[in-house]
């Protein structure tokens, strides 16, 4: 929502920030997975509205959710053990709050992390949350 700026010439506006009208971006991609050493890498797409976005973690089949981290649109879980699978969310945050959760990522870790010449299988399946 565009708010007058006091003291301006006619015509300059701002954006309101405090809950006036301003909406939460819109929702992000699901993680995707990525080889990495150390973790799981993971990244995701969203808006240009969009400051940080929280990643977030949970058990196959599970209802409560962990916050991995908040980073921009790449982020590396190293809590996720060689050979473990685990669902993965993102939600982009803006200045109107945070935005919906986004479809599910899951992500099967090899059992090998990726080197030269290295060949690492992955699996990943995208759901939406219902």
């Amino acid at each position: 929502m565009e708010v007058p700026l006091p003291g301006h010439p006619r015509g300059w506006r701002g954006i309101g920030l405090s809950g006036q009208g301003v909406e939460p971006p819109a929702t992000p991609s699901a993680p995707a997975f990525f080889p990495t050493q150390g973790g799981a890498g993971l990244r995701w797409s969203g808006p240009a509205t969009a400051t940080s976005y929280e990643l977030y973690r949970r058990a196959p089949g599970a209802t409560d959710w962990t916050l991995v981290r908040t980073a921009t649109s790449i982020a590396v879980d190293a809590g996720l053990a060689a050979g473990a699978t685990a669902e993965y969310s993102a939600i982009a945050v803006g200045v109107g709050g945070p935005g919906a959760r986004s479809a599910v990522g899951t992500v099967t870790r090899p059992t090998a992390d990726p080197g030269r010449g290295a060949v690492t299988a992955m699996a990943v399946e995208l759901r939406h949350l219902s």
